[in-house]
C-alpha cells in the first residue's frame, strides 16, 4: 500500500496543499486489510475477520478479509470508490499517513511519497506560512495516535489467544462457479477450546473485554459467503464486458 514514505516536514511541505478526495485506488490490491480491537465490532458485521501471522515472527494480527484472491480487493471499483455503506478499515482511513518510531524524535508522522497527493494548488494546507501545523494535520496526528493504542490492543489481544493456544488453521474452500480455491494461511480461534476454558480463565477474557472481540471473529467468518457473492458478480460482469 505505501510506496515510499517521507517525513513530513514544515519547510519541505510549507506552501504546500493536500489533495484529500483521492479515493481508495490505493487499495485495490489489498485482499487483507489489518484491524485493530477498537473497531472490530464494525469490522465483523461487514467482512470475515481472520488471523495471520506476522511475517518471520509468531505473532499473529486479525485481518479483514477483502478478497478470494491476492491483489483483488472486491470492495473497491474501477474508480476508487469505496463499496457503499460498507465500513472502510482504519488502515486505509489514515492513508497517505503512518507514525514512524526513530531513534532521534521518537514518533514522528510520515506520508507516503506520492506527487499526486502534494501540490501547489489545489487541497488543504498541512502546515501554515509560520510553519505550524494545521488544524487539519493535527486531526490527522491525533488519528493516528488512537490508531497506535489501538494497535496496542490488539497486539495483547492476540498475544492472549496465543497464550491459551486458542488460534488453530483455518482453510476455507471457496467456489466460484465449476472453480474450487482454497484460502489457506489463516487461523482462526477454535470454538471447543473456547468452550473448555476454565471459568476463571474465560472470566479473566471478560475483565480485559476480550469475549466480545473473540465472537464477534467467530461470527464474521460466515460472511465468507458475503465475499465470494461479489467474486461471483465481479466475474460475471467481466465475462459480460469481454463477451
Amino acid at each position: 500500500m505505501f510506496e515510499k514514505i517521507i517525513p513530513l516536514d514544515s519547510k519541505l511541505h510549507a506552501g504546500k496543499k493536500f489533495k484529500t478526495n483521492f479515493g481508495f485506488g490505493f487499495a485495490r490490491k489489498q485482499h487483507l486489510a489489518l484491524v485493530c480491537l477498537p473497531e472490530l465490532p464494525k469490522v465483523a458485521v461487514n467482512y470475515p475477520i481472520l488471523f495471520i501471522k506476522k511475517p518471520g515472527t509468531e505473532k499473529f494480527s486479525p485481518v479483514a478479509l477483502l478478497g478470494v484472491e491476492p491483489q483483488e480487493n472486491l470492495y473497491v471499483d474501477a474508480n476508487g470508490a469505496w463499496a457503499q455503506g460498507a465500513y472502510i478499515p482504519s488502515a486505509f482511513r489514515r492513508y497517505p499517513f503512518v507514525l514512524v518510531k526513530t531513534e532521534a524524535e521518537g514518533m514522528t508522522v510520515w506520508m507516503d511519497d506520492t506527487p499526486e497527493l502534494i501540490n501547489a494548488e489545489n487541497g488543504v494546507e498541512l502546515f501554515s506560512a509560520d510553519g505550524k501545523e494545521t488544524e487539519f494535520l493535527v486531526k490527522n496526528k491525533e488519528f493516528l495516535v488512537e490508531l497506535l493504542k489501538g494497535d496496542l490492543m490488539t497486539e495483547a489481544f492476540c498475544e492472549k489467544l496465543v497464550e491459551l493456544d486458542l488460534l488453530v488453521p483455518g482453510s476455507l474452500d471457496i467456489r466460484i462457479g465449476a472453480d474450487l480455491k482454497q484460502f489457506s494461511g489463516c487461523y482462526v480461534v477454535d470454538e471447543n477450546r473456547l468452550n473448555a476454558l476454565s471459568q476463571e480463565t474465560f472470566q479473566g477474557l471478560r475483565d480485559r473485554g476480550f469475549v466480545g472481540s473473540i465472537y464477534a471473529h467467530l461470527l464474521s467468518v460466515n460472511l465468507i459467503e458475503k465475499v465470494v457473492a461479489r467474486k461471483v458478480a465481479a466475474v460475471a460482469k467481466a465475462q459480460t464486458a469481454s463477451a
